[in-house]
């Protein structure tokens, strides 16, 4: 989309952008601006000021393209401009190298000439390769080293310390001679940004995956294009999955196969199942990061044209950030993880609980514990301890403020809720399981029992509260086991929940519904059940 003021100014391209954050995805939504600069002092044209201004409360990153070398060499002060007008508003701008120069021919269609890292002889577009709207014809030679250091050293001078680098068309690949030679142009160039802290991304277009592993060792990260990379033929979350935290910027758009179209992306279109899979990689990759204590926050790129309304500030409608929000909560919602017990007194359920917490706890995951004993008002508490068994009805309330405080936990950032409760009847456990649902969470439900009568009544008698003893009588636990229903793997269906089973006299744990969940969290939650118990699998599924 290029839009266009009184004053001439082109706006080539507004990119919505999402930054995936270190605890919450989507933590904020952020746009980038591919702009072309003009001749003449950018600060006069209104469009751009505009896209900052009301763009701010909308975006918090800009990347200004100054795609061609005549227009950086001959337009510096514009870009500086640019950059400065982003500063004072509060707005990080990044940048693109320079990569192409376009010229117009008497047929009436542009030539891109890419002057890129690459020798010239091999390289050709592949057959019914179509960049965007136009009609195009490519020339490729091979990029200026000087151009490259001047372009880093222009951005550590106005503040910027991040730019992307193509490395060929789509489609093209390397022989060896042409990668070493790519390599031996590349890598001293990488070196001299290192140390001016500046980094090189590399975006995935026109090599291999094997060729863009031995690119990357050298010092740079990466920008992955799933578009580029399909058209090179690669799975893109592997590359994901190969490049891990080297990959710090993604682009996103929805094409026609085998084209680089750049349009919004689709509920239904043929990127958005490769764009699900990619961020599902990408957040994987995040949440194994936060357990080792580090922070990896990759940016995403939406490499398509938005609404108008944008830039007037009149709207922040756009189907991109519709589709990728639809996609990110998704995702996202399935990192969140939910785990309840369910058990007679005494069976376990606070020691596992408690294990399972502590694990994850030290993975430096934000968990949250809940028991529903202490959530109780304390006239409930010492009754239920003692005496008189707290009526069905009053516990329902129980299970309801629990539930609250489940919720509440979430909208406070957690990762893991674990509620330590008996979860005797099907009503109670029914609203935590279609919540868990509704809201897309990773369920555990642990049903802990302790087959053994004389160890059971040993443990009454031990029972201790905030680290007083006590005991709790045979005859409550009697009464709560008359009214104790057994949980049906039925209730579970289509949920997507895991039911275990904890024997914690004989220390063996089975899975009886469900399957074992695949993710960093998932993970973590089996290898801490294996260090305490026999995990076996029932088969049932």
């Amino acid at each position: 989309m290029a839009i266009k003021n009184g004053n001439g100014i082109r706006v080539e391209k507004l990119e919505k952008q999402l930054r995936i954050g270190p605890a919450k995805c989507p933590e904020q939504a952020v746009s980038s601006l591919a702009v072309w600069p003009g001749k003449t002092n950018f600060l006069a044209y209104p469009s751009f000021y505009d896209v900052v201004t009301h763009g701010k409360q909308f975006f918090d990153l800009i990347e200004i393209q100054a795609q061609c070398p005549g227009d950086f060499y001959n337009n510096q002060e514009v870009v500086r401009n640019a950059i400065e007008l982003c500063h004072k508003e509060g707005i990080e701008p990044t940048l693109h190298f320079p990569f192409m120069d376009i010229e117009k021919t008497g047929l009436g269609f542009k030539v891109f000439q890419m002057p890129l890292v690459i020798p010239t002889a091999r390289h050709t577009v592949p057959p019914g390769y179509n960049a965007g709207n136009y009609n195009v014809e490519f020339a490729i030679k091979e990029m200026d080293p000087q151009l490259v250091k001047d372009f880093i050293d222009f951005g550590s001078s106005v503040g910027v310390n991040y730019a992307t680098l193509h490395i060929s068309v789509p489609g093209s690949r390397f022989t060896p001679a042409e990668l070493e030679r790519y390599i031996s142009i590349l890598g001293p160039l990488a070196d001299y940004a290192h140390k001016k802290d500046f980094s090189i991304s590399v975006e995935t277009g026109g090599a291999t995956l094997e060729q863009i592993m031995k690119i990357a060792e050298l010092p740079v990260s990466f920008t992955n294009d799933i578009v580029h990379t399909t058209i090179d033929g690669l799975d893109a979350v592997e590359v994901c999955r190969q490049l891990g935290e080297r990959v710090t910027k993604l682009h996103l758009s929805e094409s026609p196969y085998g084209k680089d179209g750049h349009q919004q992306l689709s509920p239904d279109g043929n990127y958005t199942g490769i764009t699900r899979q990619v961020l599902g990689e990408v957040i994987n990759l995040q949440t194994q990061a936060r357990m080792q204590g580090r922070v990896y926050s990759p940016l995403v790129v939406f490499e398509s044209a938005v609404s108008e309304g944008i830039i007037t500030g009149e709207s922040t409608e756009d189907q991109n950030a519709s589709v990728f929000s639809y996609i990110t909560d998704s995702l996202v919602n399935k990192q969140k993880v939910l785990i309840f017990t369910h058990g007679l007194t005494r069976s376990g359920k606070s020691n596992i609980i408690g294990k399972i917490s502590d694990s994850l706890s030290d993975s430096n995951l934000d968990v949250r514990k809940i028991s529903t004993d202490l959530e109780r008002p304390v006239e409930q508490h010492e009754s239920t301890l003692n005496s008189e068994f707290v009526p069905t009805t009053d516990r329902a309330k129980v299970y309801g403020k629990i539930l609250e405080k489940v919720d509440s936990c979430y909208q406070d950032g957690a990762d893991v809720v674990a509620v330590d409760g008996t979860f005797g009847l099907r009503e109670w456990r029914e609203k935590f399981i279609q919540y868990a649902k509704d809201n897309g969470y990773t369920l555990y439900i642990i049903r802990t029992e302790c087959p053994d009568w004389d160890s059971t009544k040993t443990r009454l008698e031990e029972r201790v509260v905030e680290g007083v003893k006590i005991p709790i009588s045979q005859d409550i636990y009697r009464k709560q086991a008359e009214e104790f229903q057994p949980l049906n793997p039925v209730e579970v269906e289509g949920t997507g929940a895991t039911i275990i089973r904890y024997d914690s006299y004989n220390s063996t744990l089975s899975v009886e519904a469900g399957k074992r969940q695949t993710s960093p969290i998932a993970d973590k939650i089996t290898d801490t059940l294996m260090k305490y118990a026999e995990v076996r699998d029932s088969g049932r599924r």
